[in-house]
């Protein structure tokens, strides 16, 4: 069973043939989850290790093996605990509907990347499903459940990435998550943002990505945005050659150009012409994976691409990690389960 998109779930089985659940967890006193110790010990170090610490204290009074319950801190982060470990002083800590909410469904997301159950990806739920991941050191498995699941509401989830590219590119570094990552590097890369100061002419690019802090992400950025920068130079190229060679590209090249257009824009109304369509297809490729409906178009005036060009590519060997990595982001030391750690 999985999570519901419509509602919190109060309850859920998950169910493994000829198994029955021996965990109990409960979270923020509104959920209950039944799972299968083996199959979270499976999938994270994190539960590995602390399902049967030498440390564990025995519970006397419950019908399960582990019965764990979630733990607000002071801060307002919270953690899960085995029920018998819980500190009196925190039990009167809780988190507020919204945030509730959207924890619940991160950590059902994660029960559901572990049973392999396709459900719904909630881009607003990404942060926290991530943060859980990297908590439980279970992220390996998350980042494979996520590119399965991309395109069960890829709609929704293409919008929200166009909207803030900055902030799932980080996300998608710490998944090591390929698919998201390029997506993302493609929207920040093609960006042409710019101003017309008489007499400067056009500037279109001032050598930053505003929002990105990551070193070796804004490498990564630095050699795509160079890329669609040497395509879009190449093709001004291309397009003065054929002008000198006839002088009737002249008259298309003379059409007065409004004050307010974007340079996608401008190339894109240069491409309706058939002479000049071969010479300008390359610049106006689109390498989105999640495009249903044409939804991004490079120039098209009106929509999300007005101002975007989406021909950057970025190789597998070019990801700022190694791509043969298979637990090396497992591979970090085990948190104490009573101190989150946080995100770099």
């Amino acid at each position: 069973m999985n999570c519901s998109e419509e509602e919190t779930p109060t309850f859920l089985k998950f169910h493994v043939r000829r198994q029955i659940p021996d965990m109990r967890i409960k979270l923020f006193g509104h959920t209950e989850l039944q799972v299968h110790s083996s199959i979270l010990k499976e999938h994270s170090d994190f539960f590995f290790k602390f399902l049967d610490s030498p440390e564990k204290i025995e519970s006397e009074d419950s019908e399960w093996k582990y019965d764990w319950v979630s733990e607000v801190e002071d801060d307002g982060e919270w953690h899960l605990v085995a029920k018998q470990n819980m500190q009196l002083r925190l039990a009167e800590n809780v988190l507020g509907d919204e945030n509730a909410d959207t924890q619940t469904r991160a950590f059902c997301f994660i029960l559901n990347a572990m049973y392999r159950v396709t459900t719904a990806i909630q881009p607003r739920a990404l942060e926290a499903i991530v943060k859980l991941a990297d908590y439980y050191l279970c992220l390996p498995i998350i980042s494979y459940h996520i590119s399965a699941c991309m395109w069960t509401n890829s709609n929704l989830l293409a919008r929200k990435i166009s909207e803030e590219p900055e902030h799932f590119i980080e996300l998608a570094y710490t998944l090591r998550n390929k698919t998201l990552f390029r997506e993302c590097a493609i929207h920040i890369a093609g960006h042409m943002k710019f101003q017309q100061p008489e007499p400067h002419g056009l500037i279109f690019y001032d050598g930053t990505f505003p929002g990105v802090t990551n070193p070796k992400i804004l490498e990564v950025l630095k050699t795509m945005r160079e890329r669609v920068t040497s395509q879009l130079l190449q093709t001004q190229m291309n397009v003065l050659i054929s002008c000198a060679r006839d002088p009737d590209y002249l008259k298309i090249l003379s059409t007065p150009i409004p004050d307010d257009i974007t340079i996608p824009a401008y190339y894109r109304g240069l491409a309706r012409d058939h002479r000049l369509q071969g010479l300008i297809e390359r610049l106006m490729e689109n390498h989105l994976v999640f495009n249903v409906n044409s939804l991004f178009e490079a120039g098209r005036l009106g929509s999300v691409g007005a101002d975007h060009f989406y021909c950057g590519t970025l190789d597998d060997e070019e990801l700022p990690w190694d791509v043969n990595e298979t637990d090396g982001i497992s591979e970090v030391s085990l948190p104490s389960p009573s101190k989150k750690r946080r995100l770099e």
